[in-house]
């Protein structure tokens, strides 16, 4: 269920966005794996077909490894998202 959502949300989010789509396909093949504090397990994104996908049903560990892993808070992860990559990471507050 939670994946579903999560995976639905995605899909929205990508319709209004055609730059995201855009880059999505450009990271074809690639995975995302986001490490947030306070979350037990960590979260995979994959792009593929242009979108992005989210798959909880595997364990991390049964997965390849990621093409990049990015841990920090759930505010510190939002920061990255609005743009201010070079002094989130400089802060320390986010690790990739």
């Amino acid at each position: 269920m939670f994946e579903a959502q999560i995976n639905q949300y995605l899909a929205r989010a990508l319709e209004d966005s055609p730059r995201a789509r855009e880059l999505c396909v450009g990271l074809e093949g690639r995975s995302i794996e986001m490490n947030i504090t306070g979350f037990p397990n960590p979260l995979r994104l994959a792009a593929a077909g242009g979108a992005l996908h989210y798959s909880g049903a595997a364990s991390p560990r049964a997965l390849a490894p990621p093409d990049v892993t990015v841990s920090g808070s759930p505010l510190s992860l939002l920061a990255l998202a609005r743009g201010d990559t070079d002094a989130v990471i400089a802060q320390g507050h986010v690790a990739v």
